[in-house]
């Protein structure tokens, strides 16, 4: 209940993040993101869990209200991670 700032969010997945050297795939993005979706579902069942059993109203709070980065990778896969149809038969 201490956090209460988007700052200290931001401090926190900033600390998830790699340089390039360490991850040239910029896979830091997807992982990034895991973190923040699972914080966002975190703190929306923390701060609503004694207003509303049925989950119907539940809102999150304004301080994880942030938006997801996008990823300019097209796959998620690298090159050598895709088999091709002959590799399978």
């Amino acid at each position: 209940m201490d956090i209460t700032k988007r700052q200290q969010i931001l401090e926190f997945l900033n600390t998830k993040v790699k340089s390039y050297d360490e991850d040239p795939n910029k896979r830091r993005i997807t992982t990034l993101n895991n973190y923040l979706n699972r914080l966002k579902l975190f703190y929306r069942w923390l701060y609503n869990q004694t207003n509303d059993i049925n989950h119907k109203n539940w809102q999150t709070p304004e301080f994880i209200k942030i938006k997801n980065k996008k990823s300019k990778r097209i796959s998620p896969y690298l090159e050598g991670e895709i088999w091709e149809k002959n590799e399978l038969l």
